[in-house]
């Protein structure tokens, strides 16, 4: 996690931060961005890199990349209006999950820090209202309980 010290980022590599307003122990809107109306960038690393790192992918539309089979096909699944129900997000979502489970692991390393590496993700809750899906996914790295967040993801349906 990023707390502003130097020290948070010796011998590790660094992510530029896509989406900006990651707060640990809160819930805020991120937004998509590289950078602020003139700032500059921001980087990251720990948690907040595998939180991006997972994000990115579940939400990556699977064949979307002529080069790579990488992604899953909830945004597809989304966008079809066949989610109408708790269920139906539930599921499509857990599906999502798996996969981006088995890509993310594919990409890490031995060496990389266990803080920055996926063990597992579960649904904790989904709700449906007016037609926006809203799920709150347990996000668990490797290094265990006290590198683990819950953030709420939010959609159209």
């Amino acid at each position: 996690m990023s707390t502003g010290n130097v020290t948070d980022y010796v011998g590790r590599t660094v992510d530029l931060l896509a989406f900006d307003g990651l707060e640990l122990g809160g819930e805020v809107l991120l937004e998509q961005v590289l950078a602020q109306p003139g700032k500059g960038g921001k980087v990251i690393t720990g948690i907040q890199k595998l939180v991006q790192r997972f994000l990115l992918e579940v939400f990556k539309e699977k064949g979307s990349d002529p080069y790579s089979d990488r992604g899953t096909e909830f945004m597809t699944e989304a966008r079809s209006g066949y989610m109408t129900t708790v269920v139906d997000v539930h599921g499509a979502f857990a599906r999502a999950i798996l996969l981006t489970g088995i890509n993310l692991k594919a990409e890490e390393s031995e060496s990389d820090p266990d803080d920055e590496r996926y063990d597992y993700a579960e649904i904790v809750q989904v709700q449906l209202i007016q037609g926006t899906a809203r799920i709150w996914v347990r996000l668990y790295s490797l290094a265990g309980e006290d590198r683990a967040v819950t953030f709420p993801v939010e959609f159209p349906v």
